[in-house]
């Protein structure tokens, strides 16, 4: 759940309670952009060392990532591909991992969903949550995954958004939230 595979990165500065977020022009050469990197190694062991938390927060992050790039006005058919796999996939697997992070198991299976989320969203776009979650974040001085619960819970919506959304996310699975 630690594996990055999107065009973006992000960067805090305390004293100003403010993160930055960066993302490679399109048209940019991968070389000029600097900070990408060229390949990313998925090994579920590297993962294992990574407290509740941190499994929790990284996980929320990826099911987002997976949730806003299916109900993004740019979703195509590429991300289409990769996020319902990555919705049900996270959301049968993350309360698990989260309580058992020696289970290399269910380590592994999140370690391969994480990058299909960031796959798609990096050929979409994230929505108003992301968008919200960096400045909660900066402030409050709170993990990036977290950030996102306190967005979506306040994140205004419109009615024709709201309604295709829903659709979409009726397509892509049972929902990873027990009950609903």
């Amino acid at each position: 759940m630690t594996i990055r595979v999107v065009l973006g990165w992000g960067l805090a500065d305390p004293d100003r309670r403010d993160r930055a977020a960066a993302v490679r022009p399109a048209g940019v050469h991968r070389t000029l952009a600097g900070l990408l990197p060229v390949a990313a190694g998925v090994d579920c062991e590297l993962a294992r060392s990574m407290s509740a938390r941190l499994t929790a927060d990284a996980g929320v992050d990826a099911l987002t990532h997976a949730v806003e790039a299916y109900v993004s006005r740019r979703a195509n058919p590429f991300s289409d591909a990769f996020c319902p796999c990555a919705i049900r996939t996270i959301g049968r697997h993350l309360r698990r991992v989260h309580g058992d992070g020696g289970d290399l198991v269910e380590r592994e299976v999140m370690v391969l969903a994480a990058p299909q989320a960031g796959i798609a969203f990096s050929k979409s776009s994230v929505a108003l949550v992301h968008g919200m979650s960096r400045p909660v974040g900066a402030h409050f001085h709170v993990a990036h995954g977290y950030g996102h619960c306190a967005s979506a819970l306040g994140a205004p919506t419109d009615g024709d958004s709201d309604a295709l959304a829903a659709g979409r996310l009726v397509e892509a699975g049972p929902s990873p939230v027990p009950g609903s």
